[in-house]
């Protein structure tokens, strides 16, 4: 079985579209974080303030290393699975409409059920949280339990909603 994106649970997207991953993350990330794209220095990084315009989701090849080379089974929730160190080669995950996802880099305050519905924006540490001005395409549509970890579902909406 081919392992895609750890730490972003694909709860319904389009499997046939392009993930580019010839940038670098600028700084150390965790995949399922939001990041934009700087195309003159060819990375991705965090937004220089909270934001949800041209926002991805940044992902990466987990290839295993040293004495873990031989295994084959790793948790999608260890460290030395879902750490992107500065420097490396990432994937670019881009966010169609339609599309809903689940990730655990999120503002913690912000996971609460009476924040369904309310539009989401990424702020400078790459974590997702609850927006409260300007527009967004991305919905909270909920927090799900992964296997005992707290993921919010992210819903990506055809067009960008005033925040209200």
């Amino acid at each position: 079985r081919e392992r895609k994106n750890i730490m972003i649970r694909e709860l319904m997207v389009n499997g046939a579209k392009n993930i580019p991953a010839n940038y670098a993350a600028k700084v150390d990330m965790v995949t399922g974080m939001g990041v934009q794209v700087d195309h003159k220095a060819g990375q991705v990084k965090f937004p220089d303030a909270a934001t949800a315009e041209g926002i991805e989701m940044v992902a990466h090849e987990f290839i295993p290393e040293g004495i873990y080379a031989s295994q084959t089974n790793f948790d999608d929730y260890d460290k030395m699975v879902t750490e992107i160190k500065a420097g490396v080669l990432v994937k670019r995950v881009p966010l169609y409409a339609g599309e809903l996802y689940g990730t655990d880099q999120y503002k913690a305050a912000d996971a609460q059920d009476t924040n369904i519905g309310k539009l989401l924006e990424v702020n400078t540490d790459g974590k997702w949280q609850v927006a409260t001005t300007g527009a967004s395409r991305f919905e909270f549509a909920g927090v799900m339990d992964d296997n005992g970890h707290k993921l919010i579902m992210i819903s990506v909406l055809p067009e960008a909603k005033t925040v209200a």
